[in-house]
């Protein structure tokens, strides 16, 4: 089944989401001074998330890219 482009926004924008955390993971343990075990179990959690969405970043971006050039550059081919 094809994913409409709010789908697709909707992907990306969660998985940058998961980037700010890693920063907020940082200020709980630096600023806030939570217990160690809290953050780290926040911090695995968080990377194992990014790790099992990897493929789907990496798919997106393969898959809006040649939608967002024009159609009379698609089969230009440069050799040099």
């Amino acid at each position: 089944m094809p994913r409409t482009k709010l789908v697709n926004n909707i992907i990306c924008i969660n998985r940058s989401f998961l980037l700010f955390t890693l920063v907020f993971n940082w200020y709980m343990q630096d600023a806030l001074e939570l217990d160690l075990t809290l953050t780290s179990i926040f911090l695995i959690l968080n990377v194992a998330i990014l790790a099992l969405t990897n493929g789907i970043g990496t798919t997106l971006c393969f898959g809006i890219a040649p939608n967002l050039v024009d159609n009379e550059y698609k089969y230009v081919y440069v050799t040099f």
